[in-house]
C-alpha cells in the first residue's frame, strides 16, 4: 500500500477537505497509486489532511474520445469547468485523475521534513 504526499495549492485542498472537490485531476500521475492508498494533502510545507482513493484513471493524453468522456464525467466533481480541464490537461502526455473518498483534516498540520514536494512524493514511513 502506498502513501503520497499530494502537492496542492490552499483553494483546492481546501475543496476536498470540505468533501465538495471528490476528483483530483494531474498532469503527471504517481504510478504506483492503487484504491484503498492514502494520500495526503501537502501545501506549504506541511501535511494538513488525508484521503483514501477509491479509485484511479490513468490517460495516455492521445485519445481525444477518452479524454472527452473523462472531462465530460468529472470535471464538476473537480471543482473546474469542462473547459478548465481541457486547458489544464493540454500537452499533458499522462494525464489522470484520483477519485477520493473520506477526506480527514488533521487537528494541527504536520511539518514536513522531507523534500519539497513539486507534484508528489511517496513517504515512508507514513507520519503519524
Amino acid at each position: 500500500m502506498a502513501s503520497i504526499a499530494l502537492a496542492m495549492k490552499p483553494k483546492w485542498m481546501e475543496l476536498i477537505l470540505e468533501g465538495r472537490k471528490t476528483v483530483e485531476c494531474r498532469r503527471v500521475m504517481p504510478k504506483h497509486l492503487k484504491v484503498g492508498d492514502v494520500v495526503y494533502l501537502y501545501c506549504r510545507g506541511k501535511l494538513h489532511g488525508e484521503v483514501r482513493v477509491r479509485d484511479v484513471e490513468i490517460l495516455d493524453g492521445s485519445d481525444d474520445w477518452q479524454m472527452d468522456s473523462i472531462i465530460d464525467t468529472f470535471a464538476e466533481d473537480a471543482c473546474l469547468s469542462e473547459d478548465e480541464l481541457r486547458d489544464y490537461w493540454e500537452g499533458a502526455k499522462h494525464p489522470g485523475i484520483i477519485i477520493l473518498k473520506d477526506a480527514k483534516r488533521f487537528d494541527k498540520a504536520l511539518e514536513w521534513y522531507g523534500p519539497v514536494v513539486q507534484n508528489f512524493q511517496y513517504m515512508t514511513p507514513v507520519p503519524r
